[in-house]
Formats: C-alpha cells, structure tokens, sequence
C-alpha cells in the first residue's frame, strides 16, 4: 500500500469511529432522559439509527441541555468536519491541514464518549 492510500485509510478510520461514537453518544444520553422511544418522544422524523452525519451534529446543536452545551471553538471543529467526511466518502485525499482537524475531532468526541 502506498503512503496516500494508508494515510486515507487512517482517515477513513477516523471518521468512522467518529460518526459511530457521536451515534452512540446521542442514543446513550436521549435513551437516558427519554426511554427507549427517544425519537418518537421528541418527534423526530427520520430513523436516527441511519441518519446523516451533518443530521447527528444538527442533533447536538439541538438539544444541548440533554446531549452536551459545545463552545464555540467545539461547533466549529465539529462543523468543519462535514466537507472532510464529504471528501473522504469521494475518494479525495485530505489535506494535512483536514487530517489534523479530523483527528482532533476524532479526540473530542472520544472524550466525550468515555465520561
């Protein structure tokens, strides 16, 4: 394997476990407050469980008193990483400067999962 296609490969890594935490995060917490028929009980009319990325960062922005209150500098990060995912879905390879981002996202939301 040549040095691009590893480095989209840790990309795509990145962005999986991403997406997929967040995923689990939003369930874990809205199972938490609202049982298990969370989506109904807030009206929401897609299947969440296959819901879009930009969708699962639209539900933090939401709902920040049951999910998390993101500063500033958090809604960017997590924001900026919309196009990333967008560039990594097209086979187009990131720049430095978008991996970078991509990993600190990766880390915030690692975080936020473990506590």
């Amino acid at each position: 394997m040549d040095l691009r296609t590893e480095f989209m490969v840790e990309a795509y890594r990145l962005h999986y476990e991403l997406e997929n935490n967040l995923r689990w995060f939003i369930r874990y917490r809205m199972e938490n407050d609202y049982g298990k028929d969370w989506e109904r009980a807030l009206q929401i009319r897609y299947d969440y469980s296959n819901a879009y990325f930009h969708d699962l960062i639209s539900l933090l922005f939401k709902y920040p008193n049951i999910l998390i209150k993101l500063e500033h500098a958090q809604r960017k990060l997590l924001i900026s990483t919309i196009p990333i995912r967008n560039k990594i879905a097209h086979a187009k390879v990131l720049t430095n400067k978008e991996f970078k981002q991509l990993e600190k996202a990766h880390q915030f939301i690692d975080e936020l999962v473990k506590h």
